[in-house]
């Protein structure tokens, strides 16, 4: 065998293939965390918009006037603005985290390929050296039985 040691010819690429998904994983996570708060964020704003009707429908009584009506219309136009951007915020983080997530498989994929490489050339490497030394010893073996002495 010419090598003792076994060395795969492409560890610096597998290398860069798990720093990859690592960095994947990451841009992921990142993801994820932002869906989370925009999610949290709308859930807030249609909460607050609950509230804000109750105690304006509360406030106006029987006794509503034109005017009162016309700002708690206004109030809820508003705040239905702000609850329709917070549902586009969602949609955009959850359209990224999407994609990461395909880039974060693809990462994966990758490196599994390159993983897999690695091993079978490690086997082969393997049985090749087990042969080197299974010729070593009948080499050897053979000697002793024609009587020869190994220096």
């Amino acid at each position: 065998m010419s090598s003792d040691r076994f060395t795969f010819r492409l560890e610096r690429l597998l290398s860069l293939r798990q720093k990859a998904e690592e960095v994947a994983a990451i841009a992921l996570a990142e993801a994820r965390n932002a869906e989370t708060a925009a999610h949290e964020a709308k859930a807030a704003l249609e909460m607050h918009r609950v509230r804000t009707q109750e105690s304006l429908t509360l406030r106006a009584g029987d006794t509503s006037t034109v005017a009162t009506l016309r700002q708690v219309a206004l109030l809820m136009e508003d705040a239905d603005r702000r609850i329709a951007q917070a549902d586009e915020r969602l949609t955009a983080c959850r359209t990224t985290m999407l994609a990461r997530r395909d880039v974060l498989n693809a990462a994966v994929q990758e490196r599994r390929v390159l993983g897999r490489l690695k091993e079978r050339a490690l086997d082969t490497w393997q049985q090749a050296a087990a042969r080197s030394e299974q010729i070593t010893m009948d080499e050897f073996a053979q000697t002793r039985r024609n009587g020869t002495d190994i220096a």
